[in-house]
């Protein structure tokens, strides 16, 4: 019975090549569509997967504008940082993620030998300077190094594994520990750790990360009205009063110092 059924339903697609094709044609794009829906919108909702309590991690950004014109920035004034970290309560952690830009890199060979050295397109450098707690927020797989000493003072720097190798190809991730970058000719700093790249969609995409230091500048009132889309400031806090009230203290502060 099965097999007199299956047979006139292929008599009648063959009869009806055209209505046949039209329908194949449709399931496909149909099923081709919801798809790449669902690849996409599994690849946005997967960013930050990696990150441990991401549903408790902030993000700063800074609102311009007036009478209801409005403009967005992912960035902040650097002092805001500086006034979280010290003055405000209340907060687990803040991090801060400060993209730095360099001209060249030099790697020497030896003391005696100055080295490669190396031009960097602005868009492909991710130097980052942060603090340690960087790496208690995004959780790194280090590969050499010790995490809690890595980046106590800012001659020192971590890189990503691809960083890494780029620099010192051929060499073990514990023999990089100890060598020397250079960049601008003036700036020397040693390699302190080395981390494994990010393996999961995300924002955090630096490859080298120094110590933030803090300059007598930074509080100033010209950087208090200076706002730096490659300076950006994430918090961490399970209580979200606390974190509402962080962020009126931040905003009270930033209207003061704009006055």
């Amino acid at each position: 019975m099965n097999s007199i059924i299956f047979k006139n339903s292929i008599r009648h697609l063959f009869r009806n090549k055209l209505y046949t094709i039209l329908n194949v044609l449709g399931l496909s794009i149909g099923i081709s569509a919801c798809w790449v829906i669902y690849k996409f919108v599994s690849y946005e909702l997967s960013f930050e997967n990696g990150i441990e309590n991401k549903e408790h991690t902030y993000r700063l950004i800074s609102k311009f504008g007036e009478d209801g014109e409005f403009n967005f920035s992912g960035g902040i004034s650097s002092p805001i940082y500086f006034y979280m970290k010290e003055e405000l309560a209340g907060i687990e952690r803040v991090v801060p993620v400060f993209r730095r830009y360099t001209k060249s890199v030099r790697v020497p060979l030896d003391e005696r030998d100055e080295g490669k050295k190396e031009y960097f397109d602005l868009t492909d450098q991710e130097i980052i300077k942060t603090e340690p707690n960087y790496f208690d927020m995004v959780p790194y797989e280090w590969l050499a190094g010790d995490k809690n000493t890595a980046l106590d003072n800012p001659f020192k720097v971590v890189l990503t594994d691809t960083r890494a190798k780029h620099y010192f190809p051929n060499t073990s991730y514990e023999n990089m520990l100890g060598r020397t970058l250079v960049y601008d000719d003036t700036i020397q700093v040693a390699v302190t750790g080395v981390i494994k790249t990010l393996d999961f969609p995300t924002e955090f995409k630096g490859q080298e990360f120094l110590q933030l230091d803090k300059s007598k500048y930074d509080l100033s009132l010209g950087n208090w009205t200076n706002t730096n889309n490659s300076d950006m400031v994430y918090f961490q806090t399970d209580d979200a009063q606390a974190a509402n009230l962080a962020l009126a203290n931040v905003q009270q502060k930033v209207n003061d110092n704009w006055k």
